[in-house]
């Protein structure tokens, strides 16, 4: 299910038990949030309830989310890898640290996983209402110069975007999604920077290919 284990042991310890800080009962969502270490060493038998514990699966979802986002990359580097393809290790650092960081905003690790699929395999199939609505003539264009980038730095490829978008007269929504389309398949992934660099130079040009 993609689930931390420190969100499962989390959830689980939560039932019938509020842990009190400083004799307080916990209540903002930050205080919720307890490490392994927290839970030790604030756990107070007379804190738990005797009446039945109801396990809720969106609370656990919820607390998973939190911890993936409050999580370094090299955190869940490990507990992505599952999910994620063997090319996953061939990558080099900066690219497995992006990978994560930018799509730290799903619920799982499977969310974070599906969210780089794009990254591993060229779409096998395109959403016929996105091409129609974003792969327009001016777009088309537009991708011919992307294919003609070479240095993919963040600071780079915004520099050059931004040429692109005025020399074609397109707003950035235009020639992002187009991209996105071309490179994944559908008008979704990880910021549209991310997505190409994550891509990698060679593979966005022949992906792109295809719609020149």
């Amino acid at each position: 299910m993609g689930l931390l284990p420190s969100a499962v042991r989390l959830a689980l310890a939560r039932l019938s038990w509020t842990p009190k800080i400083d004799g307080k009962a916990v209540e903002s969502a930050e205080e919720e949030l307890l490490t392994d270490e927290q839970m030790i060493q604030l756990f107070d038998l007379a804190d738990c309830q005797k009446s039945a514990a109801r396990f809720d699966m969106d609370k656990l979802q919820w607390i998973n989310q939190k911890l993936i986002q409050r999580a370094t990359w090299q955190e869940l580097e490990g507990q992505l890898r599952p999910f994620v393809p063997e090319l996953w290790d061939q990558q080099p650092e900066w690219w497995r640290a992006q990978a994560i960081q930018c799509t730290q905003k799903g619920k799982s690790l499977t969310d974070m996983a599906e969210a780089l699929r794009f990254a591993f395999e060229r779409p096998a199939a395109f959403d016929e209402k996105a091409v129609e609505k974003f792969m327009t003539p001016t777009a088309k264009l537009a991708l011919r110069d992307v294919c003609a980038m070479t240095d993919y730095g963040h600071d780079a490829l915004e520099v050059g975007f931004n040429a692109i978008l005025e020399r074609h007269a397109l707003k950035t929504k235009d020639l992002a999604q187009a991209l996105r389309v071309a490179l994944c398949g559908k008008p979704v992934s990880p910021g549209i920077f991310d997505t190409l660099m994550l891509v990698g130079r060679e593979e966005v040009a022949a992906r792109l290919e295809k719609w020149l």
